[in-house]
């Protein structure tokens, strides 16, 4: 589990918000912590159709975080009264090319993916609609 400190949040401008925190490192020969700039944009918020798709953009101060951004997108689709459908996708986006490095943070990332994706399954079986409404809006403020 990684290691968060110093959350921030901004409110939402327009469609976008940013999520400021440090995450703690576990890489030899580098920074013990590395501050990480997640930006949140809705690209559609249809609350009354039952529909939510958003990606979260971040930036870090990783090793060869220069030459990459990862990018996750969420979708959530009303299928019930009481149901949700979520897809996750991530992917990369390439600021440099570096062939070796680009393999193995593919893999990597595909990896970490597969992770939180069965993590957020999780969470997402604990929880009913209302309750995460709830802290929808709780975030919100």
């Amino acid at each position: 589990m990684n290691d968060l400190s110093e959350f921030s949040t901004t409110a939402f401008e327009g469609n976008s918000r940013k999520f400021n925190f440090k995450v703690k490192m576990g890489v030899p020969f580098c920074p013990s912590h590395a501050p990480v700039e997640i930006t949140q944009t809705m690209l559609e918020e249809n609350r009354e159709g039952g529909s939510i798709i958003c990606e979260n953009s971040h930036k870090t101060d990783y090793p060869y975080a220069d030459i990459f951004d990862i990018v996750h997108r969420y979708e959530f689709i009303k299928t019930g009264e009481t149901k949700s459908r979520m897809k996750f996708y991530s992917r990369q986006e390439w600021r440099k090319k570096v062939p070796f490095v680009r393999g193995a943070l593919d893999a990597l990332v595909n990896h970490k993916q597969g992770t939180f994706v069965k993590n957020v399954s999780k969470v997402v079986k604990k929880y009913t609609n209302e309750e995460i409404k709830s802290l929808l809006l709780k975030l919100r403020e």
